[in-house]
């Protein structure tokens, strides 16, 4: 009997090739999607889950509350903080110190940037990073030791031990003879800390001056480091915060009112999103949730095109099912062929969609930019999931036609193909509910894009065209001389138009996108949240980037008290203060414990607010000092603006000159307009993605609409001959097999409006600047939707009324 189901099955199988082709091959790609997305999902939840210890392992995040009552996040804390953590809270088992750097390290001559994680000596005991070779424990003790990854120690020392050998690092600018201690296992790809290079806390600072050193060991109102800690078995979360309060009020005195401290378990480190520095890689959770929705809903469009199919092409078969009954099939043997189908049918577009998958995994990796893995059947989690598709999709399309066989007496059966041109009001609502999904995925496509378009384009209150950001040599007496020699010879070439120097490191500026990657600056005056937003630049700084000078002078050189007391205030700063006028105001921000970079500083202008900081965020108040006000400011990036249309000149004359000077260091640039683009790569990756899911998912929806409109078509070839005998035109034809389709389409449409809206605005509230959902996108998805669909069914309504009427009423 089961040879003779599935005997049928490949029968009909190949006497349908079109509805079969359709029907297999919508859920097959919709499989592939399923299996691709969801194995993206499953890696990005499971970051960190490696770690012995992540049920103990938590990172400590400050808030703040300004005068406006904002609540500020942030993970930088002073210096202090993980030793009194340790000291005083018997629930706390280790704490370690976290930062990172960007060191030189020398190899074949010359010194290459490469960036490291800075580290206290308990980090390799609280994470779980295996050592291939030396000990966890006492790896970072020395401050003349250096851990490295093992692709870092084959790039440095070959097939050689590394173990015991010495290195030569530069650390702010401060060179310095390093041991190798330990050779760590590769850090996993879902791992929040990665790093192919540790040094020790002490080694960075004992690169600082003996003032500055003691400054950092004992103030607690300067922050360097993020504060992780591990807490002992059994400890309370809640029970440990709240006691946090009092801790703060020891050390903060009456700043501890507005000042809290709290916990931030691993498992959350990795969903979590901050504006402050971080060293950990962080994501959005709602991305993450939308790669969910996006393999659900095309999957499920892929399904809902099977399920449609198969019930109509069931529907037109209730006289083939009545003569069997007639010849004495019982009802479970009818029910159980038609249940056969549908599984054989689901498992060979199982098997496609899983091949699928395995073909376009590398397409898929790039697209993301995550390093997962295809393998499934090494999933257990994954097979099942896959699995569970066949029996659901056999038991949702098997259960109306074994209703219709049970319930209908002979007689119906047989004679209900009479009514079989009519679309099974099930069927119907499928069809609705793929377009609603379509039409919203085409909304948020047309929305992220439209978004990117106004990113792009917003007026940034600078000019980053033709400017080249060049990284430069790190703060050394000879180098600072050398950069000032290369800025005057450069400033002579015939391509460069201007030049400026700023203290911004050239891997802050990668890491943020724009050429004024700024600093946070401690301050007690009101209304900054303990925090203000400082950058160090020279007096070209403004001119080379067209940043406009509203009010009083720049930086002068010939004014010693405009670069050793001096500051440039943005409008942001001047309205926090409250000031009409900034210009000439002394600022009093002293305390008795520290000395705050603003007290006693003079304003000397003020600049237009431009935007330091992508555009998720509103423009903060910021100050600007001369790169000479202190001794020691290194210059962390060169900017030249080139003339137009001489890049490729000014390139290789600054080359030319960088060599001269810098013969070892290699010439690192990168154009400014480029660097702010790459602010928003994840949404530029996140638009393509909805293009792409948009696009499938209209398509999806148009082979079923194909498929149904076929089947139509074909069940009313008769009806279409008798009409157009009758004189009926093409143009009435078309328009009569065309109309019903197009009202599911229409009402698909009323459906998504309000789900799309919703979805939108809430993505959109991530941005502080934004565009708004018009009616424009949801006519444009809509109509694109509808016209689609139109072309789809158009293609067999023309058919179907161009054929001859003759062989029309020789159908049967």
């Amino acid at each position: 009997m089961l040879k003779n189901y599935i005997k049928i099955a490949f029968r009909k199988l190949k006497k349908n090739k079109l509805e079969s082709l359709i029907s297999i091959g919508g859920l097959a790609v919709g499989i592939a999607c399923c299996i691709l997305l969801m194995l993206s999902v499953r890696f990005e939840w499971t970051y960190d889950d490696f770690h012995e210890n992540r049920d103990r392992i938590f990172r400590l995040v400050d808030s703040r509350t300004n005068a406006k009552g904002e609540i500020r996040r942030s993970l930088i804390h002073p210096f202090p903080m993980a030793t009194a953590l340790d000291s005083t809270f018997p629930a706390i088992e280790r704490t370690v110190r976290l930062t990172q750097s960007m060191l030189k390290v020398q190899i074949d001559a010359k010194f290459y940037k490469e960036p490291a994680l800075v580290a206290g000596p308990a980090f390799f005991q609280i994470f779980s990073f295996p050592l291939q070779a030396g000990d966890e424990k006492t790896a970072l003790s020395d401050p003349n030791s250096v851990v490295l990854s093992e692709s870092m120690a084959k790039r440095l020392y070959g097939d050689d031990p590394a173990i015991g050998k010495t290195m030569v690092l530069k650390i702010n600018g401060e060179q310095r003879v390093h041991t190798v201690t330990g050779i760590a296992k590769e850090v996993p790809a879902n791992s929040s800390i990665t790093f192919d290079i540790v040094v020790p806390f002490e080694a960075m600072m004992a690169t600082y001056p003996k003032e500055r050193r003691k400054t950092e060991r004992e103030s607690w109102h300067m922050g360097n480091s993020i504060t992780w800690v591990l807490t002992k078995e059994k400890a309370s979360q809640r029970a440990l915060e709240e006691t946090f309060p009092s801790f703060l009020e020891t050390h903060y005195g009456s700043r501890a009112e507005n000042i809290t401290i709290s916990l931030q378990p691993l498992e959350e480190v990795y969903f979590s999103q901050f504006d402050s520095y971080s060293i950990a890689k962080h994501t959005d959770l709602q991305y993450t949730l939308i790669l969910v929705a996006i393999a659900l809903v095309i999957l499920g469009i892929a399904g809902f095109n099977f399920i449609g199919l198969t019930l109509s092409r069931i529907s037109s078969r209730h006289n083939e099912l009545g003569i069997r009954k007639a010849a004495g099939a019982l009802k479970k043997q009818l029910s159980m062929q038609m249940i056969g189908e549908i599984f054989i049918t689901s498992s060979i577009a199982l098997l496609i969609g899983m091949g699928l998958a395995e073909l376009l995994a590398p397409y898929f990796r790039e697209l993301t930019q995550k390093p997962i893995h295809s393998d499934v059947f090494a999933d257990p989690i994954a097979w099942l999931l896959l699995l569970s598709i066949i029996p659901i999709t056999t038991l949702i399309t098997g259960i109306y036609p074994a209703y219709v066989i049970f319930r209908r007496n002979l007689s119906l059966l047989i004679g209900s193909q009479r009514s079989a041109g009519q679309i099974p009001a099930f069927v119907k609502g499928l069809v609705v509910v793929q377009f609603a999904l379509s039409i919203i995925f085409l909304v948020v496509a047309f929305s992220i894009q439209k978004q990117i378009n106004f990113l792009s384009n917003k007026d940034l209150g600078l000019s980053p065209t033709n400017v080249i950001a060049i990284e430069s040599a790190i703060n050394s007496k000879e180098s600072s001389t050398r950069v000032r020699v290369f800025r005057q010879r450069a400033e002579g070439l015939p391509a460069v138009q201007q030049i400026a120097l700023t203290n911004s490191s050239y891997n802050r500026i990668l890491s943020y996108g724009a050429g004024m990657a700024t600093w946070t600056s401690s301050t007690t005056l009101e209304g900054f949240g303990g925090g203000v937003r400082s950058e160090i630049v020279d007096e070209h700084f403004f001119e080379t980037l067209d940043i406009d000078l509203i009010k009083g002078h720049n930086f002068s050189m010939d004014r010693k008290s405009s670069i050793e007391k001096g500051i440039l205030v943005n409008e942001q700063f001047a309205e926090v203060m409250g000031w009409e006028d900034p210009v000439g105001k002394t600022i009093n921000d002293n305390t008795e414990s520290w000395q705050a970079p603003l007290d006693g500083k003079k304003v000397l202008g003020v600049i237009g607010d431009y935007h330091f900081q992508p555009l998720y965020s509103k423009i903060q108040p910021l100050f600007l000092r001369h790169i000479n006000s202190e001794e020691g400011q290194e210059t962390g990036t060169i900017v030249v603006k080139v003339k137009n249309e001489a890049m490729g000149e000014a390139l290789e004359e600054l080359d030319q000159l960088w060599n001269e000077l810098f013969p070892q260091l290699p010439f690192n640039y990168a154009f400014l307009d480029e660097l702010l683009e790459s602010q928003y790569k994840s949404e530029q990756r996140w638009s393509l993605i909805m293009k792409l899911a948009s696009g499938l998912a209209v398509l999806l929806a148009c082979f079923g609409l194909f498929g149904l409109a076929t089947l139509v078509a074909q069940r009313r070839t008769k009806e279409i001959g008798i009409r157009k005998a009758l004189g009926a035109s093409v143009l009435s034809i078309v328009s009569l097999l065309s109309k019903d389709f197009l009202k599911l389409v229409l009402l698909g449409f009323v459906i998504a409006v309000p789900v799309s809206w919703y979805l939108m605005s809430q993505w959109l509230q991530r941005f502080a600047y934004k565009i708004e959902v018009t009616p424009v996108i949801f006519l444009m998805a809509g109509g694109g939707a509808m016209f689609i669909a139109l072309f789809t069914v158009s293609w067999q309504s023309i058919r179907a009324a161009l054929a001859n009427p003759v062989e029309s009423l020789r159908s049967e």
